[in-house]
């Protein structure tokens, strides 16, 4: 059985372990950080940052909140995505308004992540500009109906991680 975390502070993002081992490093957050735990980041100039929309990456989710210092920067825990792990992420349209996945998403096509204001994550239907996330299919309720979210795989991640 699959290894599941979630953060209530965070309702649009859940990650859940594909086959391999979790993989879970220190990185210092950059300066003036905002993110909570739960959301997704990326490591850039050797220090952890929210991610966000655009050509912006997706490295990981992070473990711990931000602490928001301007200097001496703090270590924060990281869950690196891996190519087997799946992220469950719930689907919106261009303006925001959730959508049930199975209409709008498409099976192997990959979606941008958008980040609105309040930092939360959620994947735009329409956008496949700068992919992230590939979707693999719908979250179905108890009767078998497709809801808002979706199943998701990151999109070539090594391509996307900075960190080094």
């Amino acid at each position: 059985m699959a290894v599941t975390s979630f953060d209530p502070r965070n309702p649009k993002v859940q990650a859940t372990s594909g086959k391999v081992p979790q993989i879970l490093h220190s990185y210092l957050e950059a300066n003036s950080q905002s993110f909570k735990a739960g959301q997704f980041v990326y490591v850039n100039s050797g220090a952890v940052t929210v991610s966000a929309d655009g050509d912006v990456p997706v490295m990981g989710i992070a473990l711990a909140d931000a602490t928001n210092v301007s200097s001496g920067n703090i270590a924060v825990a990281v869950q690196v995505l891996g190519p087997d792990d799946e992220v469950l992420i719930q689907v919106c349209n261009v303006s925001g308004s959730l959508e049930a996945s199975n209409t709008t998403c498409k099976p192997g096509v990959a979606y941008d992540l958008q980040t609105v204001s309040t930092n939360l994550h959620y994947i735009d239907s329409s956008d496949t500009t700068n992919p992230k996330f590939v979707y693999l299919g719908p979250i179905k309720d108890a009767t078998g109906t497709a809801g808002y979210w979706g199943r998701f795989r990151p999109y070539y991640l090594e391509n996307q991680a900075t960190a080094g």
